[in-house]
C-alpha cells in the first residue's frame, strides 16, 4: 500500500515534466509553431533550379544543379505546402535558414553577402543563399528551417556538379 501513494506524486511530477518540456506547450506563447512545410523549391532569378517534394527531389533538366567552377549564383529558399503554396516564415517570428554543405571542397554555400543566419533586418536576403562552384566534382547539401533553436523542416540532400 506505501509505494502505491510514493508512485502517484512521482507520476504527476514525471508529467509535469514532460508538459515543459514539449515544443508545443501552449503556455509558451514564444513557441507557437505554423504548419510544417511539405518541401521546398530552390529559385534562381525566379526559375526553379531545384525542388523537393514530399521526399522526392527534382532538377528541371539532369539530375543535378550544375555550375561551372568560380561560377556563383545566388537562389532564394521558398518552402511549400502540400498543395504547391508557398508558406512565408519570418526571421522575426523566430525562423532562419540554415544549411549544410556535405563537401565544401567542391563548392561554396553561404548566406547572401555573408548574412548571418540571425540577422532580422534583410529578411528577404535572409532566405537566399550563394553557391560557388570551387572545384570539379560532385557536392551535396541541405537546407534547414530552424526555429527557437531547432529544426522544423531538414530537406533531402541536393546535388551539385561542378564542371571545369
Amino acid at each position: 500500500m506505501k509505494s502505491s501513494y510514493f508512485s502517484i506524486p512521482f507520476l504527476y511530477v514525471a508529467l509535469f515534466s514532460v508538459a515543459l518540456l514539449s515544443c508545443d506547450n501552449a503556455t509558451d506563447a514564444d513557441h507557437d509553431h505554423d504548419e510544417p512545410p511539405a518541401g521546398l523549391e530552390l529559385l534562381s532569378s525566379g526559375v526553379v533550379i531545384a525542388s523537393q517534394n514530399g521526399t522526392v527531389v527534382s532538377y528541371p533538366s539532369g539530375d543535378a544543379i550544375s555550375i561551372g567552377v568560380n561560377e556563383t549564383i545566388q537562389f532564394e529558399v521558398k518552402f511549400l505546402h502540400d498543395d504547391g503554396d508557398v508558406i512565408e516564415y519570418h526571421a522575426d517570428e523566430g525562423y532562419s535558414l540554415e544549411f549544410q554543405n556535405k563537401n565544401d571542397d567542391v563548392i561554396s554555400l553561404s548566406h547572401l553577402e555573408g548574412l548571418a543566419a540571425d540577422d532580422h533586418d534583410h529578411d528577404e536576403e535572409h532566405w537566399t543563399l550563394q553557391l560557388t562552384g570551387v572545384a570539379s566534382g560532385t557536392a551535396t547539401f541541405s537546407v534547414q528551417l530552424m526555429h527557437a533553436g531547432h529544426s522544423d523542416f531538414l530537406s533531402r540532400d541536393f546535388t551539385v556538379e561542378v564542371a571545369p
